[in-house]
């Protein structure tokens, strides 16, 4: 059975409370590989890392690092 991904993109502070919830639901009835995109409008640990540690999400398999990008324009 070929497994599935599921990519979620997150950028805001609610966003990662509901996606701490959905990957444990997701965990406890699918066999699916979860793939998190950050957007990085947040650079700094209050406003993102932070949550990746204190709700157990996994590290972004990829950070488009949008607060970089905004600024220097």
């Amino acid at each position: 059975m070929l497994r599935k991904n599921i990519i979620h993109i997150i950028g805001e502070r609610l966003q990662f409370i509901k996606l701490a919830i959905l990957l444990k639901a997701i965990e406890k009835k699918l066999n699916v590989k979860n793939l998190i995109i950050h957007t990085g409008q947040y650079h700094d640990y209050k406003m993102s890392k932070v949550f990746f540690k204190e709700l157990n999400i996994p590290e972004p398999y990829v950070n488009l690092n949008l607060q970089k990008v905004l600024t220097q324009n």
